[in-house]
């Protein structure tokens, strides 16, 4: 005989059953509910903007949207936030709150509904992060940053010239690193590359000479004189394959024409008198003169002597990292190091880590970490053990802050000085004192100052 089961009991049978499962529920799509799907790990990038401020960007290639962020501490449900979308699969969402650093919060994610699914990304636990040990001025706009070889620092220090393209125009300008004063130098010259012969002397590219149009790849280095206007002809050097060094002890580096044709000649040209020491392709291949450092002039991982023209040895042979910058003061040689892994063509995956070297002996190595790119400031000075460097992050699956950060050799500690919100495309830094950073990047120069 079959027992009956009342029909109440079977309602609390169902709503008791519906409240223990795991599924859970957002609120009504279109009359039905829409079930969250837990999933797998996601994408992103956290940006400290101030401390009750933050900004997530996230990397979704799916067919599916990012729309809703959920803030809570524990189960608490803090605030909920929209998700924006911009280019190349790029979402983001910023938090504003009274963060406490000592507290720990949840980050979930949710996408839109398909078919009644909403799939949901929780990030690790994140305990807030910011520091602010500098103070930002901008004291140049730039509408197109011509990159590093687009601008130098005179010798005596006191000026940055820098080429900025404003509707194809090139114009160079000079900016006093004294009092921020803002100069136009040319709206006409071919200055690129810029290199800085002194406070009012630069040395520039023309494809014409004493009124005759060059032949390909063929261009006169001329040394220009800002305020009187007037040029001089210094040697003759590549327009398409060319590197020219940047200037020391009234040196220069330069690439000859047709580098490729003519066996890769390369010249270091004494700039006081003319003359000139001569490199075979054997010597010096042309690609490997550093054009991004300031301090010194390189031949690949070797010093370039300004006077005699030989060559120093700064890393063993068994190095593989390449030379930021060496100080002579304190004998330390900065590298870094970045290995590229192409897994697929949709798919492009790098490390990097830095490390320090002392008479070719390395005392220091930083972890090899996933999209971890290394910015160090030129012309610093490593005083008391103590290197300054930025350090930029590509998303990942865990927080990393970019920023300024300080490196002690003696104890190997890392210390984070400056939470920062740079673009990963082009920054370069100059540290001349330990209170001042001037920083070129994409949209403009800075002065940092130490608060």
């Amino acid at each position: 005989m079959k027992k009956t089961v009342p029909a109440i009991l079977l309602l609390v049978s169902l709503f008791w059953n519906m409240g223990c499962s795991k599924n859970h529920y957002d609120t009504p799509l279109q009359g039905k509910p829409a079930f969250i799907k837990d999933t797998s790990a996601l994408l992103f990038k956290l940006i400290p903007l101030a401390a009750n401020h933050i900004k997530i960007q996230f990397l979704y290639p799916h067919a599916r949207t990012l729309q809703k962020l959920i803030f809570k501490k524990d189960t608490t449900v803090l605030g909920s936030y929209s998700i924006g979308t911009g280019g190349n699969n790029s979402y983001t969402a910023e938090i504003n709150f009274p963060f406490d650093s000592t507290k720990q919060y949840t980050i979930q994610v949710q996408t839109n509904a398909v078919s009644d699914t909403i799939y949901q990304y929780t990030l690790p636990t994140y305990s807030p992060v910011f520091r602010s040990a500098y103070h930002y001025q901008k004291i140049l706009s730039l509408n197109q940053s011509m990159g590093v070889n687009g601008m130098d620092i005179s010798p005596s220090r006191n000026y940055l010239f820098i080429t900025d393209d404003s509707s194809n125009i090139l114009i160079t300008k000079r900016v006093s690193l004294q009092t921020y004063a803002v100069d136009t130098v040319s709206t006409r010259l071919y200055t690129f590359p810029v290199r800085a012969v002194s406070d009012s002397e630069l040395l520039v590219q023309y494809g014409t000479y004493q009124n005759r149009l060059l032949g390909y790849d063929s261009m006169a280095l001329m040394r220009y004189n800002i305020r009187t206007t007037q040029s001089q002809f210094i040697d003759w050097t590549s327009n398409n394959y060319g590197r020219i060094s940047r200037i020391k002890n009234n040196r220069v580096l330069i690439t000859a024409p047709n580098p490729i044709s003519n066996g890769g000649f390369t010249s270091l040209n004494n700039l006081s008198d003319g003359s000139k020491v001569t490199y075979t392709a054997n010597q010096i291949y042309f690609p490997q003169i550093r054009e991004a450092n300031f301090e010194a002039i390189y031949n690949n991982n070797f010093l370039v002597n300004p006077i005699s023209g030989s060559f120093v040895a700064l890393l063993p042979n068994t190095a593989t990292e390449g030379i930021e910058f060496f100080d002579s003061t304190s004998q330390y040689t900065v590298t870094s190091h970045y290995l590229v892994d192409n897994v697929s063509s949709a798919s492009y995956i790098y490390t990097g880590y830095i490390a320090v070297y002392s008479n070719l002996n390395k005392v220091y190595q930083s972890e090899s970490l996933t999209g971890r790119v290394f910015y160090i400031p030129r012309a610093q000075q490593i005083k008391n053990n103590t290197l300054l460097f930025y350090q930029y992050f590509d998303y990942d699956t865990a927080y990393h802050t970019d920023g300024y950060y300080s490196l002690n050799l003696a104890t190997k500690n890392v210390t984070l000085l400056q939470s920062d919100n740079s673009s990963p495309y082009y920054t370069i830094d100059f540290l001349f004192d330990d209170t001042h950073i001037y920083s070129v990047r994409y949209d403009g120069v800075y002065v940092l100052v130490k608060q």
